[in-house]
């Protein structure tokens, strides 16, 4: 009877080990679908179905959200003073504009909510000064969205020039991306538009020549 007992209990114990590692297992699995789930509750409860909306109280601001501003240094309580947050569906993804305060003036950074436990930052492609493109996390002014157009465009004053300068942009995703399609300047801070940087068409340059 102790023989049996002495090769049946390492068999109980492992078979034992074995039901604790699934069930903790399956712990986990449900607890990741719940945060999902309550993720996409939280979502839907703010949309309401709708494609474009501002939200203004800080209080409303969702915690997905918030956690991935206060990460990238935005202060977004401060910026809410000046603007309202704006959130987006475009190119099969949902975009968060988020006005940042600052000492001197409010900002306004992107952030990519395609993935709603994990928000991304997105970058501004934009010229930098005295030449080539650089690249920021705020963006080159307040965004504005043409809908119909297709494009972002934020309008801005340098620092150095005193230049007003219009960016345009395309949204891209995924992964998500801002394209610069357009620069244009106000010479002299009136009047018409005028471009100055036009990207190329990749598709033009790579046909043979005729």
């Amino acid at each position: 009877m102790r023989g049996i007992n002495a090769i049946l209990s390492p068999i109980f114990l492992a078979g034992l080990f074995l039901l604790t590692f699934l069930t903790a297992g399956l712990s986990q699995d449900r607890s990741g679908a719940d945060v999902l789930r309550d993720l996409r509750r939280e979502w839907f409860n703010l949309a309401q179905g709708r494609t474009a909306f501002e939200v203004s109280d800080p209080q409303h601001v969702p915690n997905f959200l918030k956690l991935a501003v206060e990460q990238s240094g935005c202060r977004y309580e401060d910026g809410l003073r000046v603007a309202p947050i704006h959130f987006i569906r475009v190119a099969h993804g949902r975009l968060a504009l988020v006005p940042c305060g600052g000492p001197l003036k409010t900002t306004q950074r992107a952030f990519d909510l395609s993935d709603l436990q994990k928000p991304l930052a997105i970058k501004f492609p934009f010229l930098a000064y005295p030449d080539g493109i650089g690249a920021s996390g705020d963006a080159p002014g307040f965004l504005t969205w043409d809908k119909d157009a297709g494009f972002f465009r934020a309008e801005t004053t340098s620092d150095i020039s005193n230049i007003p300068a219009r960016y345009t942009y395309r949204f891209d995703g995924p992964p998500s991306n801002f394209v610069l399609l357009r620069v244009e300047v106000r010479r002299n801070g009136i009047g018409d538009w005028s471009t100055i940087w036009d990207a190329p068409r990749l598709s033009d340059l790579a046909k043979p020549n005729q």
